[in-house]
């Protein structure tokens, strides 16, 4: 009886930056209202921009405005792009130079055109004030976060080779019977 076995992959490849925002004289940014926003430089990570930002005026909830809450998420900045995308944000202590971590998210999509609805380029979170304003994080009125960003990729399914292969009729009607009246003296084997 015949048998057969056959395998195939489906590779998934994943690329991974890591950007640090430092915010010089921080305490001079707070007060100026909910609509203000400290960003970061756009930084690359798996062919696309992105943009770190931090909002520490309190953060709007449903019940209205909590002081006590400040919001920093990230932003794809790279515009007609749908992606998958996971991401960690970290405080550092500037004295011991180890991060905290404060924030990770699973993948998900990040996408933005100028048909996506709004938000769907970003992902934010709100953070109780202490866990960013603590005095091992702020040091000299300085702020330091870190984001990992791991852009996923889409999947490739690597292509079978194959290898053609001369066989004389004598030897292989003997061996292959049914494929060389179909194949006129030619195989394929996958490598």
């Amino acid at each position: 009886m015949p048998t057969s076995k056959t395998v195939s992959a489906l590779v998934t490849e994943t690329e991974q930056g890591t950007h640090v925002f430092d915010i010089f004289g921080y305490s001079k940014q707070k007060g100026r209202g909910l609509s203000h926003y400290l960003c970061s430089g756009k930084f690359s990570v798996g062919g696309h921009y992105w943009i770190v930002f931090l909002r520490p005026d309190g953060v709007r909830f449903r019940r209205g405005i909590d002081n006590n809450y400040i919001a920093a998420g990230l932003v794809l900045a790279s515009r007609d792009a749908m992606l998958r995308a996971s991401y960690e944000l970290r405080l550092i202590n500037p004295i011991t130079g180890l991060s905290v971590p404060v924030h990770k998210v699973a993948p998900r999509e990040f996408y933005f055109n100028k048909d996506s609805p709004p938000h769907r380029n970003l992902d934010f979170f709100a953070q109780k004030r202490s866990v960013f304003e603590t005095l091992a994080v702020i040091w000299e009125d300085r702020l330091t976060m870190e984001c990992i960003v791991t852009v996923i990729k889409e999947p490739t399914r690597p292509e079978n080779r194959f290898l053609k292969l001369w066989c004389r009729r004598r030897t292989s009607q003997s061996t292959l019977p049914g494929y060389w009246k179909k194949r006129r003296g030619w195989m394929s084997l996958s490598v």
